[in-house]
């Protein structure tokens, strides 16, 4: 069985056993009560579980919902969780979810794990309504619309914090968010909408637009052509081989990772398939295939030649297979679904040689108000005082980071001085992670970013080099209780690729670079995140 099977598995069992399993404490704690909750809550919120629980840990459940109107009714339902006193670290952490949310977490996607384990008040909330999180037929809803945008969200805030310091008798606590994706993308919502509810916010590769799916859809379309619907792994396995023979180098270092995928420049037509019979046509690419892999590195134009946005990173094909696959046309029929009727079929129905396709989607853009682009305006993040680190993996074949990056560079030409910027933002890319997670870059990079922001915003430490890991540095979150009953639990996100050894990696805040500057270029010397600096 492989890693991410037994990871599936794993994910199945501990959600079906938390909804399945009572795990009550037989002795209740004694701030646990109906009482004490409700006693904090406006009018328009109603609880409908408070009791205590002792796995991962001994804490105190709350779950309920805030009815919101104008446009509403609408029924918003969160979730809170309270390690007992004794264990609380007076930390406040909110749950970004991935893809369209549409239920409340039991634990943290980015960083991964149980934030209660460590101490935290946990909180989450389905942004008001509940579906399969790819699924946004939702969006024809103008109130389940906006509660996704960022009502939802804030208003779960406003009430879970409330009922955080009534518990702990608290008239302060820090207060964090976290996700990636999806989970990103309430980030930078409640940044822009919301500034005043959090100290720090972690974003990683967040969904700023829906060009991103414009994007999946010309993916699905291109591989359509194919009479197999698909790239063989094993071809973009050898492209990657090749890619990474000639582009190592590109950063300073041979390490086996192309650092920045902006400084290779490699031309797929090299993996053509030549008419020798000698040659392994596992390996190379016919014309068709060839055609298709340059329209999906390309990216999505518009008939007047805009381009709507970045195409796939070349220098890890590999990873793109996961969105290849199922991903993107799923996602894609969601959306455009959503956007124009059930009965609308992308494949056959979009065509981006029509500029009224385009037009199309940016009508449905503006009349859901979902999808169109984030503000770079984040003077209301720095008037609160509050700090926000991005985060983006350059192998992401799901979100851009090169998109990402234009959104930085626009935060940073609103603000207008970057002394100013650095008082409250900074981004950081990491080499070879996939979306999210996975792929052969530090994989807790989340994790590591989490203690540089709590740090930031609770002792003025401002971020500057992070040491990042694959396969060897725990995950912040890792419970232990999880992993004695479910031993395959974090398997996926914390051990390395096969064959794949680990290392460090040192990031650093954008638009530095991390640049190899040991005396001896070994392997041993190049994992080590000490013979590197940033310049």
């Amino acid at each position: 069985m492989t890693k991410k099977k037994k990871f599936l598995i794993s994910i199945i069992f501990l959600v079906a056993g938390f909804y399945l399993v009572d795990y009550s404490l037989t002795t209740p704690l004694e701030s646990c009560t109906l009482e004490k909750m409700a006693a904090v809550v406006s009018d328009d919120t109603t609880l409908t579980t408070v009791k205590s629980m002792w796995f991962p840990v001994q804490h105190c459940i709350v779950k309920g919902y805030v009815t919101t109107t104008d446009p509403g009714p609408n029924q918003v339902n969160f979730r809170l969780q309270l390690p007992k006193e004794q264990a609380w670290n007076g930390r406040y952490y909110f749950i970004g979810l991935g893809g369209g949310a549409g239920r409340t977490p039991i634990f943290s996607e980015s960083p991964f794990g149980y934030p209660l384990a460590a101490g935290f008040a946990v909180a989450g909330s389905d942004t008001g309504h509940q579906a399969f999180m790819l699924n946004w037929s939702f969006l024809a809803n103008e109130a389940q619309a906006l509660d996704h945008i960022h009502r939802g969200a804030h208003v779960s805030a406003v009430q879970t914090q409330a009922m955080t310091k009534a518990y702990y008798n608290s008239d302060s606590m820090y207060r964090y968010h976290s996700g990636c994706s999806g989970g990103g993308r309430m980030g930078v919502m409640a940044a822009t909408y919301h500034p005043e509810d959090f100290d720090g916010l972690l974003i990683g590769a967040p969904g700023i637009d829906t060009t991103n799916i414009l994007n999946f859809m010309w993916m699905s379309q291109q591989l359509n052509k194919l009479p197999e619907k698909e790239l063989a792994e094993g071809k973009l396995l050898a492209m990657e081989q090749s890619i990474q023979a000639q582009c190592d180098a590109s950063d300073g270092a041979v390490d086996q990772m192309v650092w920045d995928p902006r400084k290779c420049a490699y031309d797929p037509a090299q993996m053509l398939c030549e008419q020798d019979q000698d040659q392994d046509q596992a390996a190379c690419f016919t014309a068709q295939e060839l055609e298709v892999v340059k329209s999906i590195i390309a990216g999505p134009r518009s008939p007047t030649g805009e381009v709507l946005y970045p195409g796939l990173v070349d220098v890890t094909p590999t990873g793109w297979v996961s969105f290849l696959e199922m991903g993107a046309e799923m996602i894609s029929t969601s959306f455009s679904q959503a956007y124009f009727g059930d009965d609308y079929e992308f494949m056959t129905d979009f065509d981006f040689n029509d500029q009224k396709n385009i037009d199309a989607w940016r009508a449905a853009v503006a009349r859901t108000g979902y999808g169109v682009r984030a503000s770079a305006d984040y003077s209301g993040v720095e008037n609160a005082g509050a700090k926000v680190i991005f985060w983006h993996g350059v192998s992401d074949a799901a979100i851009s980071f090169r998109d990402q990056l234009r959104y930085y560079e626009a935060i940073r030409e609103n603000t207008g001085d970057d002394e100013r910027l650095n008082q409250f933002a900074r981004m950081y890319l990491a080499p070879g992670l996939y979306h999210c997670f996975g792929g052969p870059g530090p994989v807790d990079t989340p994790d590591r970013l989490l203690e540089s922001l709590i740090d930031w915003v609770e002792n003025g430490v401002s971020p500057a080099s992070v040491v990042t890991h694959r396969g060897e540095k725990e995950l912040a979150f890792k419970a232990d209780g999880i992993a004695k009953y479910l031993p395959n639990f974090y398997d996926y996100l914390d051990n390395p690729p096969k064959g794949t050894p680990a290392r460090e990696f040192l990031l650093c805040p954008y638009p530095q670079e991390s640049v190899f500057v040991g005396q001896a270029a070994s392997t041993e010397a190049l994992y080590n995140a000490a013979n590197w600096q940033c310049q």
